[in-house]
């Protein structure tokens, strides 16, 4: 993923992302692409009427596994009709990138990656501004 891991990515974003997801029917469309157990679906399930901890408790099986099983959440999001949070996961994934141009002394530079997954890679232009946000990106053709 580049500068941030997928669980340094979702950790960074806990707090938006439990009041975001829909956790019980991305956890279903996980569990169809065989990306979670069936133990790890019924304890997600077990919490829908608390949605904030089933989005907890998927949100740490995500990031306690490997790439494949993100892969397989950012499917989910998708697949789930949540688009909204794969863009706030792809925003997270590009600020991410802007720090690390802060971190190594940089003020202007140019990344190119699949950010979040969202599919076809994405040139973020990344500047420092007083509000420390992305200046813009573009699909890389």
């Amino acid at each position: 993923m580049g500068i941030l891991d997928h669980a340094d990515l979702l950790r960074s974003l806990y707090t938006k992302l439990t009041a975001t997801i829909d956790a019980c029917n991305v956890a279903a469309v996980m569990f169809e692409h065989r990306s979670l157990t069936l133990d790890d679906l019924q304890s997600i399930l077990a919490k829908r009427r608390k949605p904030a901890k089933a989005a907890e408790k998927l949100l740490n099986i995500v990031m306690n596994h490997s790439r494949d099983v993100y892969d397989s959440f950012m499917r989910g999001l998708t697949e789930s009709d949540q688009q909204h949070v794969r863009h706030l996961i792809a925003e997270g994934s590009a600020e991410g990138k802007l720090f690390a141009f802060r971190s190594c002394r940089c003020s202007t530079g140019i990344v190119t990656d699949n950010l979040g997954g969202l599919g076809s890679p994405t040139v973020v232009i990344a500047r420092r501004t007083n509000d420390r946000k992305v200046v813009g990106s573009m699909p890389a053709n």
